[in-house]
């Protein structure tokens, strides 16, 4: 992943909080594992959300298919799991790590996307009482950091652009358009 080798060395490179934990410690054991699965949380919010054979396409052309909503929920609950064996707030204890942000994307925009086309809240999907996870509150605490809200579309316009393209793959080169949406 190229831009996950960005961040590494920036992180190496330049003076500041550093974006992993210490080096063999559990907390970067944790980071580690949590950003090697990174594209298996990706590839299983991509199927729930595409429906069959439209791998980066979304919308109500493919059915809710119970085998890739459960494999997307597994990985929620894996998230879920590294805050709560980490004490959290974050994916990997108290400080924003690289792991947040290689997943933050993704999360964001599947939580925009599954609201939209699957009627799905990852923030309370895989709990029982409808409470918020620890997925949903690591969502809202990363969404309210400045540097997330300045530089994050909003959650409408996301949806805006999801319904007119039905497509993740249109942020590069149609975001700047945002005046042509519905």
């Amino acid at each position: 992943v190229e831009s996950l080798d960005i961040c590494r060395y920036v992180d190496d490179t330049f003076a500041g909080p550093a974006l992993m934990p210490k080096a063999g410690t559990d907390m970067h054991k944790l980071a580690e594992q949590l950003i090697s699965r990174v594209d298996s949380f990706a590839s299983a919010g991509l199927r729930y959300a595409a429906g069959s054979g439209r791998y980066w396409g979304i919308g109500p052309a493919g059915a809710d298919d119970a085998e890739s909503r459960k494999a997307f929920e597994f990985a929620l609950q894996t998230l879920s799991k590294a805050i709560e064996s980490s004490g959290g707030p974050y994916l990997v204890g108290d400080q924003v790590t690289l792991a947040d942000l290689v997943y933050l994307p993704f999360v964001m925009r599947f939580d925009v996307a599954l609201k939209e086309f699957r009627n799905f809240d990852l923030r309370t999907a895989s709990s029982e009482s409808g409470d918020t996870t620890p997925v949903g509150r690591w969502l809202t605490l990363m969404e309210s950091r400045p540097g997330v809200t300045s530089t994050s579309a909003d959650p409408e316009t996301l949806a805006r652009a999801f319904r007119k393209y039905q497509s993740f793959d249109f942020f590069d080169y149609q975001t700047m358009f945002l005046s042509t949406l519905p």
